[in-house]
């Protein structure tokens, strides 16, 4: 399911989550507007569990930033020498 970004709540939870990844200060005004814009391109999806979202090799439209769960990196999937 996704749903895009929308409402001051989950923009200012995705800002929350975008700035953790990049291990900078929310807070800082330097970063404010930059974080303000990737959080208006985002949208929240939600997987069902073993989904696979990207395989190795494939070239990415995205970027996934994990904000609740779990998520299984496997190299080699569905092949003999596939390793989690």
């Amino acid at each position: 399911m996704r749903q895009k970004v929308n409402g001051e709540e989950t923009t200012q939870q995705v800002i929350r989550h975008l700035a953790e990844a990049l291990r900078l200060n929310r807070n800082d005004a330097t970063y404010a507007d930059e974080l303000a814009l990737i959080a208006a391109q985002c949208s929240i999806e939600t997987f069902n569990p073993n989904t696979v979202l990207i395989l190795e090799n494939d070239r990415s439209q995205c970027m996934y930033l994990i904000l609740s769960g779990t998520v299984n990196i496997l190299k080699g999937y569905a092949t003999a020498d596939e390793v989690v």
